[in-house]
C-alpha cells in the first residue's frame, strides 16, 4: 500500500490522494486502486446501501453504455468512468468511494449522510451543485440545517490531503538538505583537526 502523492485510480477512474493499492508494472506505468475500489466486491458482487435498504447494488467493472448521457454518480454528481455500483431496478449509480460513505459522522456535532437535496451547500462550491439532487452530510446550527455536499467533501479531502503529503515531502527534502550541510560541515572540521595534528 502506497500514501505519497496523487494518482488516478484504474478502477473508479477518479482523482485519489493518499492511501491507495500500487503496482509498479513497468517503467511507464503503475496500477493504482483507492482502498475502497480494491476491497469493492463483496463476496456476491452486490451491496446494499444504508440510504437505500430494499435496493441492490451490483458492481460493474465497466460503465454500460449510455446514449445521449453519461453515467454520472447519484451521490456526487461527478461522472462515472469505470468501476461504479447499479441499480437495475432503480438506475441508480454510485461510485465506490461514495458507496462506502459511513451515515454518520462525528465531529464536534453529528453530520447524517441525506440523500436527494438540493439545498446550497455550506463549504465552498459554486451554484450548480445545486440544479440537482445529491446527496450531503447535514448537521445543525442554531437550529438551522447545514448542509455539506457529498462532492465539495471530496474535493475538500483530496485538496487537504494534497497539502498535508506536499508539506511533509518539502520537510523531508529541507531536512536531508540540511543533514547534508551538517555532515559536510562536520567532514571540514574534521579535515581541519587532522592538519592541526
Amino acid at each position: 500500500m502506497s500514501t505519497d502523492s496523487r494518482f488516478l485510480c484504474n478502477g473508479c477512474k477518479e482523482q485519489g490522494v493518499g492511501p491507495r493499492y500500487t503496482c509498479d508494472c513497468s517503467d511507464d506505468n503503475s496500477f493504482n486502486l483507492h482502498t475502497c475500489c480494491a476491497i469493492a466486491v463483496p463476496d456476491n458482487g452486490t451491496l446494499v446501501h444504508p440510504l437505500f435498504p430494499d435496493l441492490t447494488f451490483k458492481l460493474l467493472r465497466e460503465t454500460p453504455p449510455r446514449v445521449p448521457d453519461r453515467m454520472i454518480c447519484d451521490a456526487c454528481g461527478a461522472y462515472v468512468l469505470g468501476f461504479v455500483y447499479h441499480c437495475f431496478e432503480e438506475d441508480l449509480d454510485l461510485h465506490p468511494c461514495c458507496a462506502s460513505l459511513g451515515k454518520r459522522i462525528h465531529s464536534d456535532r453529528v453530520f447524517e449522510l441525506v440523500r436527494n437535496t438540493s439545498r446550497s451547500c455550506g463549504l465552498w462550491c459554486g451554484y450548480w451543485r445545486c440544479r440537482r439532487k445529491f446527496w450531503v452530510y447535514r448537521t445543525y446550527f442554531d437550529g438551522e440545517a447545514v448542509d455539506l455536499h457529498v462532492a465539495c467533501l471530496k474535493d475538500m479531502a483530496r485538496s487537504s490531503l494534497w497539502t498535508v503529503i506536499h508539506q511533509k515531502q518539502t520537510q523531508k527534502k529541507w531536512q536531508e538538505q540540511e543533514d547534508a550541510a551538517e555532515a559536510e560541515v562536520e567532514e571540514e572540521d574534521e579535515k581541519e583537526n587532522e592538519k592541526k595534528k
